[in-house]
């Protein structure tokens, strides 16, 4: 539940700063290419290092073009499986 999860990281960030603990999340794909912008500038708050794969693979458009706008460090995962050439992706 991302409401959960983001009174989780409320709570960490609460005790411990960027300084003291590097946070990095991974929505295993989880949002949609269009709630997907809200939701990185939500956890944005957060002073996270980054988000994995925040929507699913295969949406090459969708996530070249949240890469472009987020506020967030986007980490590929399960983009990157079967990438053998740098001009594929």
């Amino acid at each position: 539940d991302f409401d959960v999860e983001c009174k989780l990281l409320k709570s960490i960030r609460t005790s411990f700063s960027a300084n003291d603990i590097e946070l990095r999340v991974d929505a295993n794909g989880a949002f949609s290419p269009g709630e997907a912008l809200e939701k990185l500038q939500i956890l944005s708050n957060f002073n996270l290092h980054s988000i994995e794969q925040p929507i699913k693979q295969g949406q090459i458009e969708a996530m070249a073009q949240l890469c472009s706008v987020t506020p967030l460090p986007i980490a590929l995962d399960e983009e990157l499986i079967g990438v053998f050439s740098v001009t594929k992706k």
